[in-house]
């Protein structure tokens, strides 16, 4: 799947957390997203585990 940086910023800027940054900001974010599709089941993260990263469902 295919999403330019400029479709991933107005997606990001609708998500509640990002709403008060500035859209420089959310456009760095933007450009480091990277898209993963997960099938039910999928294990995505384990509870206790240290987080490097952030995921928007």
């Amino acid at each position: 799947m295919t999403i330019h940086t400029d479709e991933i910023t107005l997606i990001l800027s609708g998500v509640k957390i990002l709403q008060d940054l500035d859209v420089e900001i959310v456009n760095d974010i933007a450009g480091n997203t990277e898209i993963a599709e997960f099938k039910q089941g999928d294990m995505v993260v384990r509870a206790g585990e240290v987080g490097e990263r952030i995921y928007f469902i």
